[in-house]
């Protein structure tokens, strides 16, 4: 898997954190992986294209991952820094992390 961001459930005051999926760019699109949930995986697109409007994914998929991971702050959605597969804290779609906290993307 290239270079991905992680779309990451928060749940600060039970100390765990679920990943819902994964992002990368791949040619003229942004690609998502959210496991067997291909329903999950096309909300999570819709929302952050909603973040994140005035960005065709399509167009531009690198400028629309830097600004999902710029962006999206909030205490209960989450976005992780871009890193590969070996820095990747998550197992696979689905895994949770208790304890730990994923560090967010941080803004440039």
């Amino acid at each position: 898997m290239p270079h991905h961001i992680d779309v990451i459930s928060n749940e600060p005051l039970a100390g765990r954190q679920k990943l819902l999926a994964r992002l990368w760019a791949e040619h003229d699109d942004v690609v998502v992986d959210a496991g067997d949930d291909s329903e999950r995986g096309e909300h999570v697109l819709n929302t952050l294209q909603q973040i994140v409007p005035d960005i065709d994914r399509h167009e531009d998929p690198e400028s629309f991952i830097a600004a999902v991971q710029e962006r999206v702050d909030y205490t209960y959605l989450a976005i992780g820094a871009l890193h590969d597969d070996a820095e990747c804290p998550f197992r696979d779609v689905g895994s949770e992390i208790t304890g730990g906290i994923v560090p967010h993307a941080q803004p440039a």
